[in-house]
Order: structure tokens, then sequence, then C-alpha cells
């Protein structure tokens, strides 16, 4: 329909695979093209979507870059955001904020994951966003613990709390990525 176009091509831009080689096929770079023909504007959506964020993002931001782990001789990213972050800046806990690109972005980094405290206290449970580049498959660690999603962006969810999850989540992402560095975390 008109004016559907600009409607849709942030749907195609803000899935974390971003219409990649890794994530697309042909048929699905179709799309996008026929919404650029029709009148969409992806420098827009890009500013809008990817480089725009409040004052307490990009403090949120700080604070999960701040805790950076390193693991696997760099290959692994892991950081967190506990319920006091979000609610000290005025933030919903339970909007997604995209901060897991970050860490995957990170040089040399090939998987992340990201904790982020979920739920009411004390019924704090954590969410967990993992990142990948091929050949890691983010699904296969997502799936030991219920979740789901796709090879390079995955998630699940755990009752209880942050240390037990990232104990948990890490040590399998460890064993799945980079078993030759060892189970160590």
């Amino acid at each position: 329909p008109p004016g559907a176009a600009p409607a849709l091509g942030p749907g195609f831009v803000s899935d974390p695979g971003r219409l990649t080689p890794q994530t697309a096929t042909p048929a699905a770079r179709a799309a996008p093209r026929l919404c650029l023909l029709a009148g969409a504007k992806p420098v827009l959506t890009d500013i809008h979507l990817f480089q725009s964020a409040s004052p307490g993002e990009r403090r949120l931001q700080g604070r999960m870059l701040e805790r950076i782990e390193l693991l696997a001789g760099g290959r692994l990213a892991l950081s967190w955001i506990v319920r006091e972050d979000f609610l000290a800046l005025g933030l919903d806990p339970d909007v997604s904020y995209d901060l897991s690109a970050l860490l995957r972005n990170i040089d040399g980094v090939e998987a992340s994951i990201l904790f982020s405290e979920s739920g009411p206290a004390p019924e704090v449970g954590v969410k967990v966003s993992l990142r990948t580049l091929a050949p890691h498959d983010a699904i296969r660690v997502a799936a030991l613990f219920g979740g789901g999603g796709h090879p390079r962006a995955a998630g699940c969810s755990l009752a209880g709390g942050l240390p037990e999850a990232k104990r948990l989540v890490a040590a399998a992402a460890m064993r799945e990525f980079f078993p030759e560095a060892g189970a160590a975390v």
C-alpha cells in the first residue's frame, strides 16, 4: 500500500542480523530494495534506530561497558546490567536497548553475552542475550536454557540471581564456542 515503505524500512534494519550476508537469503534482500524504490529513507532510519539514544540510555551503556569481562583470550565478552541501573536512570527494565550488539562489536570478540536483571524484586530473573559471529551458533547455548532465536542472535531467561546465571551461561558458552580454551570462567 502507498506509504508502507517508510514504516517497513526500520524492520529490515532493526533485526540483530541487519540483513548481512550471514543472515539473509537473496529473496529476503528483495523486500528492502522494493521499499527503497517506494521511498523508504534508510539514512534516517539508521540515525533514529542506531545513532540516537537518550542520556539515560547512554549512561546505561556506560555502566554495561565498565563491567566487561573478556574470556577465551578476548573472543568471548560478557557484561551485565542490574535492576538498580535501570531504576537509577529512569529507564524501563523491560525495554531492549540493544546493548548486546555493543559487546559483540568489540574488536576480536566472536561471541558476547549480556545478562540483564528483570522482573520485580525479590523475584528477580535474568534475561540473557547472546550475539555471535559464524561459525558460532547462539541458539545452541540459548536452547540449553529453554531459549531460542537464530544463529547470530539468541536469548533465554533464567530464574534466580545474576551470579548463578553468569556462571551457568558463561560456562556453557565456553564449552560450546571455545572448548580449546577450557571451561574456566
